[in-house]
Parts: C-alpha cells; structure tokens; sequence
C-alpha cells in the first residue's frame, strides 16, 4: 500500500523532509502539539463553522491531538484542540493527483505541489451540501512543513470575503521517528 500522497505527489514526494513523510505514512497515527486558532466572531462565520465542524477560534496557543486512520482509498483525520474537536475525510480522486477533503457538508478538492520542502495545498474546487460553488466565493491559504527543530508544522485558513475568516489555525506536532525492527 502507497500513502494516499505519495500517490498524488509522485516524483515530488521524495524530496519532502522525513518528518513530513512519516506524519503521511504512519497507518494508525497519534500526534500531539500546539495550534493557535483564530477565525471571525460574526454571525456567518459562525454559522458556516457549525455546518462545516469547525471549533470556535481561540485565542491563544492551545494543546492539540491529530490522530490518523489510513486505508487504502482514505485517510481520517480527528483534531482536537479548543475543547471541540473536528474531523475530515480525505480521498484521491478518481486516480488522478488531486486530493478530496470533506468537512461536514463542504468539500473542497486540492492540487498539491512541494515547494521548499513544505506541501502546499491549491484549492481547485469546492462544493457546498453537494452543490459546486464559485471559487471566488472562498480563499484557502494551506500547507505543511517541518520546523527547524523536526516537528511537523502546518497552517490553515479559509475566508469567505462576505463572512470573514472561517477558521485559521497554526501549529506544530511532534512526529516520533518511525519504529524499525531488527533482523533475527
């Protein structure tokens, strides 16, 4: 079995730092770390973080859990940080190097390309309970990395310019160096 992005990534996979391709390749995975969350108070942006399981923004530096299922044809991801906690499913499209995220009733699909060793995440389309929607409608800014010291880094914002900020979160988490076995 091939980590769903290493499928989508191809070539471009191998010259990703090792932290970041051991967080992708542990089967059942159980991180720990720091995130920062922010995100708009208003009324729509709230809202859509409802419909979509986002947590409420916080306001300072909070204990995050990400914990990772991976089968063949999908990846869960749970976060837990802000006492809430949100999960989203990711797939590859159609055997083609796009990558499908669902978060409660929105989807958004993404190219992924590696540039200065991080994964950066293009938005390419979303949809909304099923419906396409106008990509000028949102603005997602993604991507993961590895930190000067070998943690695993990231970040991610969606704005909708009539709502404001949906949620931008920042952190870090540790990846324990994958376990070896000893020959006989």
């Amino acid at each position: 079995m091939h980590p769903l992005f290493q499928l989508i990534l191809r070539d471009q996979y191998p010259r990703l730092p090792a932290v970041i391709k051991h967080f992708h390749e542990a089967r059942l995975a159980h991180f720990d770390g720091k995130v920062e969350v922010k995100g708009s108070n208003g009324l729509m942006a709230r809202m859509l973080r409802k419909l979509s399981g986002f947590p409420s923004p916080a306001a300072a530096e909070v204990d995050m859990v990400v914990k990772v299922i991976r089968t063949e044809v999908q990846e869960r991801w749970s976060r837990s940080f802000n006492n809430s906690q949100f999960s989203s499913t990711l797939t590859r499209i159609n055997r083609t190097n796009l990558l499908r995220e669902d978060f409660g009733l929105f989807n958004f699909c993404y190219s992924l390309r590696v540039r200065n060793e991080r994964i950066v995440w293009q938005l390419e389309s979303w949809s909304f309970a099923g419906i396409p929607m106008l990509e000028e409608l949102i603005d997602v800014d993604a991507w993961e990395g590895a930190t000067p010291d070998g943690n695993y880094c990231f970040a991610f914002k969606v704005e909708f310019p009539l709502a404001g900020v949906l949620i931008d979160y920042a952190g870090w988490l540790a990846i324990p160096a994958p376990r070896t076995t000893a020959a006989p």
